[in-house]
């Protein structure tokens, strides 16, 4: 049996906890950008989200952390031996700069298009 076949099934709600965390995130930064370009309004809603964004960013590294450590421990831990631990991060290792550049080749257009805007 591989170490992907012994995990645990997902968990739906903690799926969407993690939504919710990066629609928080987004939000925040969503709130500081419109912030910066209109002004801000004392206690306005792009008020409150700005300055509570944290809170985003801590629940999507709470859930994450739990998530990794019930890969380690639990009832339906896979193996913990070195084998298994060097599996783990390998994968991960594979699918960070996936994101990455997925993250780089969607924002260069965006950051062309506004240095051409600030020189025009």
């Amino acid at each position: 049996m591989t170490a992907t076949a012994r995990m645990a099934p997902r968990c739906p709600v903690l799926d969407a906890l993690r939504a919710v965390a990066i629609l928080l995130v987004l939000a925040r930064h969503w709130a500081l950008a419109s912030q910066a370009a209109f002004g801000v309004v004392p206690g306005g809603p792009l008020a409150v989200l700005a300055a509570n964004g944290w809170i985003g960013v801590d629940l999507f590294f709470v859930l994450n952390g739990f998530l990794i450590a019930g890969h380690f421990t639990g009832l339906r831990a896979a193996p913990s031996n070195l084998a298994a631990v060097l599996d783990f991060y390998r994968r991960r290792a594979f699918r960070t700069p996936a994101a990455w550049l997925l993250h780089v080749a969607l924002e260069r257009p965006f950051l062309l298009l506004r240095d051409r805007m600030a020189t025009a």
